[in-house]
């Protein structure tokens, strides 16, 4: 940490149910918390019983200070929501009665929630979002809906959950490649030759099973992939405007800050 500086803003990469988040923002007191999405379904063996109330425990924290808890949706809450454009394998559908459309869960989970995260950092502009913004899958959304009037990435929160936020049926692409993918979907490697020109970009989606870890993009924009809660390893940007990668060790809440000397290329492979 730089001296005298303090975390302005965390982010946390997919939780899945873990509760760690809890551990994390009592360490760092932030002055902003962004999730990043994936709130639900496990690869922990977490309970059903488990991930809803952990879901629900961030969105009282989000109540607590809504301006400055950013939660933003993934692809797998999606598909919790019930969407058929949004189905992922396996299914979480086992997840539709206690929170699928309509459901009270479900309903606030939309009202809580938002697509992505605009900020400036030393005169730099970055965004965040599930998986990432393309430049085509941008240009396809724009012209998809006159009524809406399009002049900055905020305006992508304008937009209602439809099937171009999703990765099914005529969207259909399982590796996530395809540059047209969403920003649920798309993956790091189609992510980084077709980034929107002059903006850096902070995602998740994509396991790194290391701390987070930066990117350099074709048109020279960085990209922390952050999708590291199951070490579980955050990032943070403190007040001199200086990000930070971090490991919670567990005993003793300890916590560690490293980082990654792996290339790209070698932590997503094909």
């Amino acid at each position: 940490m730089t001296e005298g500086a303090k975390t302005d803003i965390l982010f946390l990469g997919d939780i899945h149910g873990r509760p760690y988040w809890k551990n994390i923002i009592e360490w760092e007191q932030p002055d902003k918390v962004v999730f990043l999405g994936d709130y639900v379904t496990t690869h922990d063996e977490i309970s059903v019983t488990q991930q809803i109330r952990n879901l629900k425990d961030i969105l009282d924290y989000k109540d607590s200070d809504s301006e400055n808890v950013i939660m933003l949706r993934g692809n797998h809450d999606l598909d919790a929501l019930g969407y058929d454009w949004a189905k992922c394998y396996p299914s979480a559908e086992w997840l539709w009665p206690r929170m699928g459309l309509g459901t009270t869960l479900g309903n606030r989970f939309l009202d809580s929630t938002q697509w992505c995260y605009v900020f400036e950092n030393n005169g730099e502009k970055w965004v965040a979002s599930h998986a990432g913004i393309s430049m085509p899958w941008l240009l396809e959304l724009v012209n998809s809906d006159e009524n809406i009037k399009f002049q900055s990435l905020k305006d992508i929160n304008k937009y209602a959950p439809n099937p171009l936020f999703g990765f099914n049926g005529d969207r259909y692409d399982m590796s996530g490649i395809s540059p047209q993918q969403s920003l649920t979907w798309i993956r790091p490697r189609t992510l980084l030759q077709y980034v929107i020109p002059h903006w850096n970009q902070i995602v998740a989606h994509t396991p790194t099973e290391t701390i987070p870890v930066l990117g350099h993009s074709k048109s020279g924009k960085d990209i922390w992939f952050c999708d590291c809660m199951a070490i579980p390893a955050y990032l943070t940007l403190d007040t001199a405007g200086l990000f930070h990668t971090k490991r919670y060790a567990g005993e003793g809440n300890r916590f560690i800050e490293e980082i990654e000397r792996r290339s790209i290329d070698s932590i997503f492979e094909d």
